[in-house]
């Protein structure tokens, strides 16, 4: 069933509300063109990711990753998945561009802001310099 944009929105603000207030949710943001302020139309659907305590992994997975509808998923992640994935020269690798102009709504770990820059370049290692 397609949700409206009224619905899904709905969602999203009570996902982003219970992600501030609960202890187990590390962090909370949303991805795609919706995240980095593409600009919006009807067909937009909500792409989020969720760090959760390792503890609750597969309890968060169950209740947020299996909500049924395509116009409203998120994936969950402890924090050691997400920092090894987009890693550079993994098969994940190809979603680095994915944090380019993202921001956290929220970060309990204080570390995505740095994580998101480190995934959304290229590493200086890899860079070949002209002339060098």
């Amino acid at each position: 069933m397609k949700l409206s944009t009224q619905e899904a929105k709905k969602i999203f603000d009570r996902v982003l509300e219970n992600a501030k207030s609960d202890s187990n949710i590390l962090a909370f943001w949303l991805d795609g063109s919706r995240g980095k302020g593409i600009i919006e139309h009807a067909e937009s659907d909500y792409d989020c990711t969720m760090i959760v305590e390792d503890k609750a992994l597969a309890d968060y997975k169950t209740r947020y990753e299996n909500m049924g509808n395509p116009d409203f998923e998120i994936g969950v992640l402890t924090l050691a998945e997400f920092k090894k994935l987009a890693a550079w020269g993994s098969d994940t690798a190809w979603q680095r561009y994915n944090y380019v102009g993202l921001n956290p709504m929220v970060d309990k770990t204080g570390q995505l802001g740095k994580l998101f820059k480190e995934k959304a370049s290229i590493p200086e290692s890899e860079i070949n310099y002209l002339g060098a």
